[in-house]
């Protein structure tokens, strides 16, 4: 699966991201704002087919 824009790939500067790399990436962001210290964070996701990757990568920090 990737994650990303595929109708607009054929405009220049188009990058799409494998759906792991993206769930790694807000996993990482995530994950050093609460050790840092954040209690509540808020998230906007502009595409519903990232929201499985970006909830798993939620779910995994809050378990952590």
């Amino acid at each position: 699966m990737t994650a990303g824009e595929r109708r607009r790939a054929d405009f220049t500067g188009t990058t799409n991201l494998d759906g792991g790399t993206l769930r790694r990436s807000f996993g990482d962001v995530i994950g050093d704002l609460v050790s840092d210290g954040a209690t509540k964070i808020l998230a906007f996701n502009g595409h519903y087919e990232n929201e499985y990757f970006l909830r798993e990568a939620s779910i995994y920090i809050l378990k952590t």
